[in-house]
């Protein structure tokens, strides 16, 4: 919008080959774009055209006061303080010759200004160092500099192209992040500054129009911080009680019979077996077993946002039979002659990822401290469903295990395709990843994951591990004196401490 003549110049910004929803990141951090400038009324004065980069964050905070009033008495006030952060910009400059033709190319210096201590960016300055008089680069502030006029309907066009440091941490394009008490909102804009001469008697260069488009940024974890990578693995084991069988075995007739019962309905079970014979203890017994099942998961430490998610996490069901006095996954409490009880049956319902932070903002001499959780992914999975007669039998172990393929997970996917990235499968919304600027902002990020399995009947259960597991973009790992290559028992060594409480339960098949 321009200051002067809101119609004056008109500027059409476009991205050239940009990614999916024109969101950039560390591993496409190369800005592309071109302009249109065109004159729609005469402009004198004119003296060069900046394009440029800028990031700002907007932080409001509620802060509460003790209001102190002779007649209401002391009470509590609250009010909303706010605070701007100009954190980087970026730009480069053209100037112009008789001919309105620019005077420069591609191999121009790109000048960068990083702040860490708040110093803005106004619309008033050429650039936010103005004030330096040491800044060798800032040679367009002459009083005698040449200026040009143009006439209605006179066209500048130009591509510009520019580099986000991958050097650096800046955080990701947000909008409102934060909770009630307080939010974040960082925005990431290209610009088009013309530059005009000013009056009598102040020569300096001002901006006359500012064109802007915004763009959004991805980043990766603050690149301060170690890198590195490794599998992290968890394990969470719940008891599927009473669960209902399909078909019981009948000694008699030394055959399946189907049940009656859909439910184990434990708690009107006295009822019931007033007028359902199968809900009598002599009969109930044979329907019903409590079954152990064990999830375990395993998920890289650092999931690579260009990586496909398919590639970066696996997963596994473990039952010890032997804990609830059942010898072997082939007696007839599973199958008889092929054919299942339903007693082994579990199905893989679905898989929630949570973004949990824990964050730091600062607005002005206040702070303020995050602790939230954010769903970002959810994935339902169809037919996948599995039968502890067809587990493996693990000797060491003593247990029967099912591997879950990759394969089976993508076939099984409804309505996300995980063999995209985590960057491709969130759209336009990004992730707020670890890193720290200035002493404003401190955040540190951690992903949850609840798994539901189900019975094939009523019973549902979550299986949600914290991990600490965290979002970046690997770009020259660091190996921190280790290999990642690890076999199953060295991974073990490694495995965190578990993350959550164990039920009686879960104390008594542990011990």
């Amino acid at each position: 919008m321009s200051k002067w003549f809101s119609k004056s110049i008109d500027c059409t910004i476009k991205l050239r080959d940009p990614p999916n929803h024109n969101k950039y990141s560390p591993r496409d951090h190369s800005i592309k774009a071109s302009i249109s400038i065109k004159f729609l009324e005469q402009q004198d004065k004119i003296c060069f055209i900046r394009c440029g980069l800028a990031a700002s964050a907007y932080v409001e905070m509620q802060i509460s006061r003790m209001n102190y009033d002779a007649f209401y008495g002391t009470g509590v006030r609250y009010e909303m303080v706010k605070d701007d952060h100009y954190f980087f910009n970026s730009w480069k400059d053209f100037t112009l010759n008789e001919n309105a033709q620019k005077n420069y190319d591609d191999n121009s210096p790109q000048y960068h200004e990083i702040d860490t201590n708040d110093a803005f960016i106004n619309d008033d300055l050429i650039n936010i160092n103005d004030n330096n008089d040491n800044n060798n680069n800032n040679n367009n502030i002459n009083n005698s500099m040449k200026t040009y006029s143009f006439t209605p309907g006179e066209k500048i066009k130009e591509n510009f192209e520019f580099e986000l440091p991958n050097g650096i941490y800046l955080p990701s394009s947000c909008k409102r992040f934060g909770d009630i008490n307080g939010d974040l909102t960082v925005t990431y804009q290209l610009y088009v500054n013309v530059y005009k001469i000013g009056g009598l008697f102040n020569k300096k260069p001002k901006i006359s129009n500012t064109f802007k488009i915004p763009i959004i940024y991805q980043s990766g974890k603050d690149p301060n911080f170690e890198k590195f990578d490794k599998i992290l693995i968890y394990g969470i084991q719940e008891i599927f009680n009473d669960k209902v069988k399909k078909f019981y075995y009948d000694k008699e007739t030394n055959a399946l019979i189907p049940t009656s019962i859909k439910t184990n309905h434990v708690k009107t079970k006295f009822i019931r077996q007033l007028w359902n014979d199968d809900y009598k203890d002599k009969n109930y017994i044979n329907i019903t077993k409590s079954i152990p099942i064990k999830l375990k998961f395993s998920i890289d430490s650092s999931i690579d946002l260009y990586v496909p998610l398919s590639n970066q996490l696996s997963i596994s069901l473990i039952s010890d039979l032997k804990s609830v006095g059942i010898n072997s996954n082939q007696s007839t409490d599973f199958v008889l002659n092929g054919q299942s009880t339903n007693l082994g049956v579990f199905k893989l319902e679905s898989l929630t990822i949570e973004a949990h932070y824990k964050t730091y903002i600062k607005c002005r001499q206040y702070s303020l401290k995050i602790n939230e959780s954010e769903p970002i992914l959810k994935i339902k999975f169809k037919n996948l469903v599995y039968d502890i007669k067809d587990f493996k039998y693990s000797k060491l172990d003593g247990i029967y295990k099912k591997d879950i393929t990759i394969s089976e997970l993508i076939k099984a996917s409804i309505d996300i395709d995980i063999t995209k990235s985590l960057m491709e499968i969130l759209g336009d919304t990004t992730l707020i990843t670890t890193g720290n600027i200035a002493d404003w902002f401190d955040n540190s990020l951690n992903f949850r994951f609840c798994w539901k399995v189900s019975d094939g009947g009523s019973q549902i259960k979550k299986f949600e591990f914290i991990t600490s597991s965290t979002a970046d973009f690997l770009i020259g790992i660091v190996n921190s004196g280790s290999s990642n290559v690890l076999d199953d028992r060295d991974r073990e060594l490694f495995t965190p401490p578990p993350t959550y409480e164990k039920s009686k339960d879960d104390e008594k098949l542990c011990s």
